[in-house]
């Protein structure tokens, strides 16, 4: 699992439970909203799946 932003890897997860962590201040402003993507990939390294995210969605804690 690979967290990008802006083109940039921001943060990587290998193995379950696939947790991480973010701070703003990482990510970058895309079509005015501050966003992120969590691609996950198979064995061979093809994505399966990708989930694009704004900051907005994540609930502050």
């Amino acid at each position: 699992m690979t967290v990008v932003s802006g083109g940039e890897r921001v943060a990587i997860d290998r193995s379950p439970p696939f947790e991480f962590d973010l701070r703003a201040s990482e990510l970058t402003e895309v079509t005015g909203e501050t966003q992120f993507q969590v691609v996950l990939r198979d064995a061979e390294g093809n994505t399966i799946r990708r989930y694009t995210r704004t900051l907005s969605m994540i609930p502050e804690g």
